[in-house]
């Protein structure tokens, strides 16, 4: 009866965290506008045919914070860099001597990828899957693999535009937009025996 007791109580704590932490969360935490259990409306397709993440999107605990805003997928030189979804070009040239290509998609949400020798202007509507570009660059190599051997890479982020922001925008988990999340559910603590 105690250990029982003991276990509900450990329950109750982390709910109560939880609570808190969700609604006392900063505006520009990953759960803002996006989340697993509230996705985007329109799927987005992988940038690139490799489905396997090198590094997740880790996210800040302030604007100028440490974390990763984005998500790094493996991948090899040379290899097609596809629109994750329909929208307008709102960047393509370099940045810091990396090759970027940002999209303004439909809903408002900006997807960028990184680094990539763009096919594509400023301007330009591309349909989703479409080639905007190809993995090109040193920059390419700037990730890790399982062994820790450096390896090739695409960095893809998901960005959202809002005045509620202090810094006019947020980041997001790409995942989120990829449908990559199963849904979570709750279990009863007394199946846990």
């Amino acid at each position: 009866m105690w250990f029982h007791r003991q276990r509900v109580l450990l329950s109750l704590g982390f709910v109560v965290s939880c609570f808190y932490y969700f609604n006392s969360a900063p505006e520009h935490a990953v759960w803002a506008q996006a989340s697993p259990s509230n996705p985007p409306a329109d799927a987005w397709v992988y940038p690139v045919s490799s489905q396997e993440v090198l590094r997740d999107f880790l996210s800040p605990n302030g604007d100028y914070s440490a974390g990763h805003r984005g998500v790094d997928f493996a991948t090899v030189e040379g290899e097609s860099v596809l629109a994750v979804a329909a929208g307008t070009v709102r960047f393509a040239g370099q940045v810091a001597g990396r090759g970027v290509v940002s999209l303004t998609l439909a809903d408002g949400y900006v997807a960028e990828v990184e680094p990539v020798c763009a096919l594509v202007t400023k301007g330009d509507q591309v349909a989703t899957g479409q080639q905007i570009g190809t993995l090109c660059g040193e920059g390419s190599l700037h990730c890790h693999d399982s062994l820790g051997a450096v390896a090739s890479c695409l960095h893809l982020s998901a960005r959202r535009f809002s005045p509620e922001y202090s810094r006019g925008y947020t980041y997001l988990s790409p995942l989120l937009f990829l449908r990559a999340f199963a849904p979570s559910h709750l279990v009863a603590i007394d199946s846990l025996d």
